[in-house]
């Protein structure tokens, strides 16, 4: 498996593109990586097209284990968390993915995935939006006091 990493601070996104098979420990160096990167920010909403990768071989066993290899960045973002938008290109895909999404959102919600780049971004756009909302609410009410 290949990723690449593109940051787009305008938008407070980091879009990650994985082409390739994935395995049972296909991402276990990419969060590693993420984190450490000097562009990425604790609360980044995180995009991951998905369309070129190949997931249909992984077993149900092997996305528990992603997920829980997904713990070291549940850790480190639990004070500002990343929504998490997947995308993937086929049905089996989604499925698959799906399960992920449902096991990762028991641990750290925030996940969805999607057969479309637009509806993940609208998804992401109206989270991010949320969180700022949220912020600017929280501000004013201490400021109140």
């Amino acid at each position: 498996m290949k990723w690449t990493a593109q940051f787009e601070a305008d938008e407070f996104r980091v879009t990650i593109s994985a082409t390739g098979d994935v395995g049972r420990d296909g991402f276990c160096g990419c969060i590693a990586k993420l984190i450490s990167h000097p562009s990425w920010r604790p609360g980044m909403s995180v995009l991951c097209d998905f369309r070129s990768l190949n997931i249909g071989s992984l077993t149900k066993e092997d996305i528990k284990h992603l997920v829980e290899s997904d713990q070291e960045f549940f850790e480190l973002t639990k004070e500002a968390p990343s929504l998490i938008g997947v995308v993937v290109a086929r049905e089996l895909d989604y499925g698959l993915v799906r399960m992920w999404e449902l096991y990762a959102n028991e641990m750290h919600p925030g996940h969805n995935v999607f057969l479309e780049v637009k509806d993940a971004l609208q998804w992401l756009r109206a989270g991010a939006q949320k969180r700022t909302d949220v912020s600017k609410y929280r501000q004013s009410s201490r400021s109140a006091y």
